[in-house]
């Protein structure tokens, strides 16, 4: 998932440290909020 973040912001024009930066803040601040793993996305429910 990391990676991927990395990617998309690296493509949207970010450096590569930037979007480092920003992902490893982003997790910090999820895992502190107690959302440890990924949670339900409501474009997800119409798949099957």
């Amino acid at each position: 998932m990391n990676r991927i973040s990395v990617e998309a912001l690296v493509a949207g024009g970010a450096s590569e440290q930037l979007a480092r930066d920003i992902v490893a803040k982003s997790q910090w601040d999820l895992r502190i909020k107690g959302i440890r793993n990924p949670t339900n996305q409501p474009f997800m429910r119409n798949r099957k």
